[in-house]
């Protein structure tokens, strides 16, 4: 994926050799096609890891201490999600956003005790770095939505 600022990295460093092999300046021409081969290798970098050891991650994640496909979840009661993302074989993903998918009858309460998300707008989610096979966990409390009908 390829962010604005590297757009425009890549603009400036074909502009900065063009112009620097047609005025002569060599330091100006090399200075830019450094620029661009550093991009070119942390682009095939960034593919590599998508493609070849994403495919190696495996998302478990247990809801109340289950990990069964179905349940029941009771209104106003909390739910305790837990994820955990394991490596089937050792991968280096220095950079990694995790967000567990939310279902649209749960709310997020907060922030379970450990984690270390610090935003408060989305605790589903977490910033980590895998190294080898070191498991990365995080979990979040939630409520299911509706209304608490009594005499049922």
């Amino acid at each position: 994926m390829i962010t604005n600022r590297d757009q425009w990295l890549i603009l400036l460093g074909v502009a900065g050799s063009v112009v620097g092999t047609l005025l002569n300046k060599g330091l100006l021409a090399h200075a830019s096609l450094a620029v661009l081969v550093w991009l070119f290798g942390e682009w095939l970098l960034f593919r590599w890891r998508v493609e070849l050891q994403l495919r190696h991650l495996r998302c478990v994640r247990t809801v109340n201490g289950s990990a069964n496909d179905s349940g029941t979840l009771w209104t106003g009661r909390p739910v305790t999600v837990s994820v955990a993302i394991v490596p089937e074989k050792s991968v280096r993903l220095p950079f990694i956003r995790f967000r567990d998918w939310q279902p649209e009858n749960l709310t997020i309460d907060s922030i379970d005790e450990g984690d270390s998300n610090e935003s408060d707008d989305a605790s589903n989610e977490i910033d980590a770095a895998i190294s080898g096979k070191s498991t990365v966990e995080f979990s979040y409390i939630c409520r299911p939505k509706g209304q608490r009908r009594d005499g049922f």
